[in-house]
């Protein structure tokens, strides 16, 4: 992640860059559509994260932000293109933030010359809920 991204966002930069696209050409296309559609749409799938090299801005996008502006880009490439992104953006939205919840623990142990394999997972959950869990 970069510019500023978060977990299910992804930045102008990352998606110029996937889609072989002039970063300058994508970031034009960002703010012709949040100058249709609205700041009070549009402020929720996109936002202002800097200003590119080239001197561009650079925003970073939810997912629906991205399919909106990607939606006109229709060859085969881009289409899958479309798919990893999304799919990528879907793992860092529901997955990422677990792993920052929970740590596990590893350990091997030797008892009577036999190995033991020792795992502790413990997840933070929400609120300061805890519950270890151990397998052995």
């Amino acid at each position: 992640m970069s510019y500023g991204e978060r977990p299910g966002w992804i930045s102008t930069v990352r998606v110029s860059s996937a889609f072989g696209k002039r970063h300058a050409a994508v970031s034009a296309d960002v703010a012709r559509l949040i100058s249709r559609i609205g700041w009070a749409r549009a402020k929720d799938m996109f936002e202002p994260s800097g200003v590119d090299l080239d001197g561009s801005p650079v925003y970073i996008m939810s997912r629906d932000g991205f399919m909106l502006v990607s939606g006109t880009w229709n060859s085969v490439k881009a289409l899958r293109t479309k798919l990893v992104l999304l799919d990528e953006m879907e793992w860092q939205a529901h997955c990422a933030p677990n792993k920052t919840n929970q740590n596990n623990v590893r350990t091997n142990a030797h008892c009577n010359g036999q190995p033991i394999n020792i795992n502790v997972t413990v997840n933070l959950g929400q609120n300061g809920n805890a519950m270890p869990r151990f397998s052995l």
